[in-house]
């Protein structure tokens, strides 16, 4: 649109930069002078300026706003060496692209920015900015990123085995439908917990199908954008990883193309989040002791950055956000140490979520002032057993152990719906099932013994609003000979509780595994011999 009153409502875009922000979009026919871009990078600090844009409009036609401000400095971005114009020229919301003009009337810049919540305008250097658009008129992909656009054709309904590698890996298609249309969803799994959600390009979430621990999900929603809605499918468990995803109406795979790659010689690579919630990993090869600077450098977005290996609980991961400076304060940096040689993956994603943007990531050695090196804590030895490797909880309160199934995570970011069932836990351990681990003082309870504590706990059962089925209640011997007790409990028919129940110095011990009704059968052995692990340690 132009002040004249030329409008061009199917204007294409012609190409546009990921990691700089910017878009050339045309070709148009118009009668309107073009104006020159001016290299102003030599104006003194003070020097006055105006932006001028379209800031919080809603009329038909608008006519340009002009705003009057200083140079304050100028600010530097080293991914894409753009310099920019700090001015006390506030921007306000639509003057994305708007210019700033020095005295002489010269187009000295391009705003896209504001810093501060004083609203400080931030404006990209004409001169930094002409050759990328030039680039970009040629049809150079001057980021570096290759075609990110997401696809709108070449889906199906069904997709058959889908494979999800790890927790920080998933599956993605696009659902490009008229405005109105009725979508289904279901993610089947034979085995193991998978689940999905949808999001559409505010970040908004339309469905999240993550309701039970096993089998299908499914959900549904109503299309009210003409804009393409994204399916992420991930899992919860650690097998069972085939899966079907179908739906109403066509799927279309979205391939992320940063997802599991790896480092180049000079360990700098640029990336993208290409759509709301998107999270991005990179492969790094670390031999044991290695030592490692990462930056994740954006003006897009607030990255977030994660360092460690697949199945890694939450204490093993090493995490930055804002550490690293940058034009915003925005960057995540961190220095890791390896604790042993493997192949790490080091993680990208927003801090709200939602944003999407290009961002560089650098790997590098560490450098006078850089942050202190991390190293996660060991991950301990899985104890082996006829169930698959097993870990051991150690009580900080008081001498108690018990194994669990090492693959099981105490993740609260990774629970899903078990979280409801963690929240009060002295710890938590979630895969198939979850289990739930509560110590507590038993002098204000009369320091009961074990059946008296039983009788207790089944007392309040009674006056809670569960819809529960107590199943049995049997004495049990560990393999250590202590003797607690075993309370068997269905809830409402959706899954089964069982609890061992020990006392030991005025301290009460539980520990709860819940399983859904339909893996009961599998996981009750396994539950059954982690009952008897359980000891009074040194």
């Amino acid at each position: 649109m132009f002040p004249d009153g030329s409008e061009y409502l199917d204007a294409p875009v012609l190409h546009w930069d990921l990691l700089g922000d910017l878009a050339v979009i045309g070709p148009i026919e118009t009668d309107t002078a073009p104006i020159d871009l001016v290299d102003g990078e030599a104006l003194a600090t003070g020097s006055e300026v105006f932006l001028i844009g379209y800031p919080g409009e809603v009329d038909e036609f608008p006519q340009p706003t002009i705003t009057r401000g200083l140079i304050s400095r100028l600010r530097q971005w080293a991914p894409t060496e753009v310099t920019y114009f700090q001015t006390d020229a506030t921007i306000g919301g639509g003057q994305s692209g708007g210019i700033l003009v020095s005295q002489l009337g010269d187009v000295i810049g391009i705003s896209g920015f504001s810093f501060s919540d004083a609203g400080f305008g931030l404006v990209a250097s004409a001169s930094d900015v002409l050759p990328r658009v030039e680039s970009l008129i040629a049809g150079d992909s001057v980021a570096g990123l290759g075609n990110r656009r997401a696809p709108l054709e070449g889906g199906k309904k069904r997709h058959e085995f889908v494979s999800v590698q790890h927790e920080w890996d998933s599956r993605v298609y696009v659902i490009s439908e008229p405005i109105d249309t009725e979508v289904k969803i279901k993610v089947d799994a034979q085995s193991g917990d998978v689940g999905f959600m949808v999001l559409d390009v505010y970040g908004r979430t339309q469905v999240y199908g993550d309701r039970g621990y096993a089998g299908a999900e499914t959900g549904e929603f109503v299309t009210d954008l003409d804009a393409p809605y994204f399916v992420v499918v991930y899992r919860n468990s650690w097998h069972g990883l085939a899966m079907t995803v179908e739906a109403s109406h066509e799927l279309i795979p979205y391939v992320d193309l940063d997802d599991n790659r790896g480092f180049p010689k000079e360990r700098a690579v640029v990336g993208h989040l290409d759509y709301p919630g998107d999270v991005d990993y990179f492969t790094l090869p670390l031999r044991e002791g290695e030592t490692v600077n990462i930056l994740a450098d954006s003006i897009l977005v607030d990255p977030y950055l994660v360092i460690g290996r697949p199945g890694d609980e939450e204490e093993q991961l090493v995490v930055d956000n804002d550490s690293g400076g940058g034009v915003f304060g925005d960057n995540a940096e961190l220095t890791f140490k390896a604790p042993i040689s493997a192949v790490y993956l080091v993680i990208v994603r927003d801090v709200t979520g939602y944003q999407t943007g290009g961002y560089s990531l650098q790997v590098r050695e560490p450098y006078a002032g850089a942050p202190t090196p991390m190293a996660p804590k060991p991950t301990a030895t899985p104890i082996h057993s006829e169930f698959g490797p097993m870990a051991e909880y150690r009580s900080d309160v008081a001498p108690f152990g018990i194994q669990y199934p090492a693959r099981w995570t105490n993740d609260r970011a990774r629970m899903g719906d078990w979280q409801v069932f963690c929240s009060m836990a002295t710890a938590c351990f979630v895969g198939d099932g979850a289990l739930v681990i509560m110590e507590e003082k038993l002098s204000v309870l009369g320091n009961p013994t074990v059946e008296e504590y039983v009788d207790l706990y089944l007392k309040a059962l009674e006056k809670s609003v569960l819809d529960f089925e107590l199943l049995s209640r049997e004495k049990f011997t560990t393999a250590k000979g202590l003797a607690g007790e075993v309370i068997a409990i269905d809830v409402g028919g959706l899954f089964e509780s069982r609890r061992f129940v020990y006392v030991h110095e005025g301290i009460g011990f539980n520990a709860t595994f819940i399983i859904p009704n339909d893996s009961r059968d599998d996981l009750l052995p396994l539950i059954e011999y982690s009952f008897g692990t359980f000891e009074i340690t040194d």
